[in-house]
């Protein structure tokens, strides 16, 4: 499959950093090297870029929902 998956957060208090180093064992568990990701905020831009958006909590969900442009971006 040709997917891309990406993280992003929607507060500012990590950006820059790499992944909590429990993820990052976690992720090794499965054959997953997250080692080098960098935090970033999520971005209006996201909505073009990604086909699906999933939030973890109704916070996110309120600020990701903040940035939405139109309809098609809240469908997201």
């Amino acid at each position: 499959m040709d997917w891309q998956i990406d993280s992003a957060g929607t507060g500012d208090w990590h950006i820059g950093q790499g992944p909590d180093r429990r993820s990052v064992k976690v992720a090794h568990n499965y054959g997953i090297d997250i080692s080098k990701q960098i935090c970033r905020l999520f971005r209006p831009s996201d909505f073009d870029d990604f086909d699906h958006i999933l939030v973890m909590d109704k916070s996110n969900l309120s600020n990701v929902l903040a940035m939405a442009r139109n309809d098609a971006d809240v469908k997201k």
